[in-house]
């Protein structure tokens, strides 16, 4: 899926997300740090959509530990790994989603996770076995 694609289809997926509490000010795309800038009143959102993430260091260098961010995702192996080879490093950005998606998909279309909370509620353990889960829960690209 091209990038171009892939960021309209997140424009619609956040607008449609918020039709119920109506807190976001404005949506648009953006050519900077980030490809799409979500405003509410009480804070901004940096939107990051990478179809695939050519490395850790490329998607790190675009995240800010004390702004609000979204990478948004295709729902492939690589992308996949890369989070999970990464967690802990994922965990300490409180304010960091994930949402990895397949919007062709049959069945679900993506799943979310927000890798500092999820860390608070899941056991280690069975930390992979839970992200795989949802992972398998939206067919592959």
């Amino acid at each position: 899926m091209k990038k171009e694609e892939f960021t309209d289809w997140a424009m619609t997926y956040f607008r449609n997300r918020d039709l119920v509490q109506r807190r976001i000010v404005s949506i648009e795309k953006t050519s900077g740090e980030c490809d799409i800038l979500i405003k509410h009143n009480d804070k901004e959102i940096k939107v990051l959509v990478m179809p695939e993430i050519e490395s850790f260091d490329a998607l790190n260098a675009k995240l800010d530990k004390d702004k609000h961010t979204t990478l948004v995702t295709l729902n492939s192996k690589n992308n996949f790994d890369i989070i999970v080879n990464n967690w802990k490093y994922f965990v300490e950005l409180p304010n960091f989603y994930i949402v990895f998606s397949n919007p062709d998909s049959s069945t679900e279309t993506k799943w979310i996770i927000n890798p500092h909370v999820h860390s608070r509620i899941a056991d280690e353990k069975s930390l992979k076995i839970g992200l795989k889960s949802m992972f398998d829960s939206v067919e592959r690209i």
